[in-house]
């Protein structure tokens, strides 16, 4: 068989919807729920902690919540998922790890998930509520999480938050990536803030110095300080180093180099090697957590982009993750069809999605600068060269 359409019905609330590599989801309104106002309010019955999966001889009734630090508990933890989902992360090498807000239910702050990968796509093993963002929630969390699974995890792959950063090394002992996406985007945030933007807006060139900046992510750590101090220079001998000066400054302290450990970020620090994708560009990894990004999107719309009430949450928490796990069910029979497609003869063409044209180029920089092409006398003029060249790669693919 080697029809590889992607297509799930469900049905929920005596409703029918089709997801088709996403979510759509046709619901009734709610009706009235409590409200909770205290994390010791918070009344975990059996009823709440089960959850009904589908299996081969139909739905079966399994354990949700994993964990739940108690009512006296002031940073009350509670943690989502399946001994299935849960034995799924620990076999992961490498995890992605985000929090979102927008539906977090009152009273805790974000809801926090570890991702597992299979067969090149993600998957929540764990969802977890916590009542803020501190080093020592995180460490109680992944302390947590180690009771439950025996991770054989070597990586971690997170935004640049330096507090989960840092409970992921230090608890887990794993080797702790940043994500490209979210290092542009805090880049972007800050040309925001200086009114940078508006400074360069009418000149392509100043455009381009902007996402050279950008482009430093590609090259290896060491290399990264001196690259800057050239960009530097570049800027001051086009004329336009007061446009970027602001910006600059923050690069060089936060990003190019903090005052902290070289390989450990800091508050609000975080020195090239966390952020540097130029290994992962050569092994042809993804460099960003996109995918974390387009599922909390699913999620977020999946529950209306709001903060509901604490038990309609859970609910719908709980549909949610039974339809991720048809999705993977499904994603698994497509995976065992194609290697049979392919047993048999079968050559499916390669992909030219933006995203997969890329990391093709990105990857060929990165190989021609470790293959030394872009030695030059000066160095900076090979330097210079090679960023604008995956400046103009970011800026043809974006």
């Amino acid at each position: 068989m080697c029809d590889l359409e992607i297509v799930d019905n469900y049905t929920t609330k005596g409703k029918t919807a089709v997801v088709l590599e996403g979510y759509t989801y046709i619901k009734d309104e709610f009706g009235p729920a409590p409200r909770i106002e205290s994390l010791e309010d918070i009344d975990m019955t059996l009823e709440r902690t089960r959850i009904a999966i589908r299996g081969p001889a139909g739905d079966l009734e399994v354990n949700f919540l994993l964990h739940d630090s108690g009512a006296s508990d002031p940073n009350r933890i509670l943690i989502f998922g399946t001994t299935s989902s849960v034995a799924s992360l620990s076999r992961s090498r490498k995890i992605h790890a985000d929090g979102t807000f927008k539906v977090t239910p009152t009273p805790f702050k974000q809801l926090y998930v570890l991702h597992f990968e299979d067969n090149e796509k993600l998957y929540p093993g764990a969802f977890i509520l916590l009542s803020g963002k501190t080093k020592s929630l995180y460490d109680h969390m992944l302390q947590v999480m180690q009771s439950l699974c025996d991770f054989q995890t070597t990586k971690v792959v997170t935004d640049f938050e330096f507090q989960s950063m840092q409970a992921f090394g230090d608890i887990m002992g794993v080797e702790v990536e940043g994500c490209f996406f979210h290092f542009a985007q805090a880049v972007m945030r800050a040309a925001k803030r200086f009114n940078t933007f508006t400074k360069i807006a009418r000149s392509p060139l100043k455009k381009q110095h902007y996402v050279m900046l950008r482009a430093l992510a590609f090259l290896p750590p060491g290399d990264i300080p001196a690259a800057f101090d050239a960009v530097v220079e570049m800027m001051r001998r086009y004329g336009h180093h007061a446009d970027f000066a602001q910006l600059l400054k923050y690069m060089e302290t936060t990003w190019v180099v903090p005052m902290c450990n070289p390989t450990r970020p800091a508050l609000g620090k975080f020195p090239p090697a966390i952020w540097s994708m130029h290994t992962r560009t050569l092994l042809g990894e993804d460099l960003t957590n996109n995918k974390v990004e387009g599922w909390h999107l699913k999620i977020n719309n999946f529950m209306d982009n709001c903060h509901l009430t604490f038990y309609v949450f859970l609910d719908e928490l709980k549909k949610f993750f039974r339809v991720e796990e048809d999705r993977r069910r499904e994603q698994q029979r497509l995976a065992i069809d194609r290697a049979a497609c392919i047993a048999d003869g079968k050559v499916f063409p390669p992909s030219h999605n933006i995203y997969n044209l890329r990391s093709a180029v990105l990857q060929i920089l990165c190989q021609s600068y470790q293959n030394q092409l872009y030695v030059t006398n000066p160095p900076n003029v090979g330097t210079i060269w090679f960023l604008s060249e995956v400046a103009a790669t970011l800026l043809q693919y974006q």
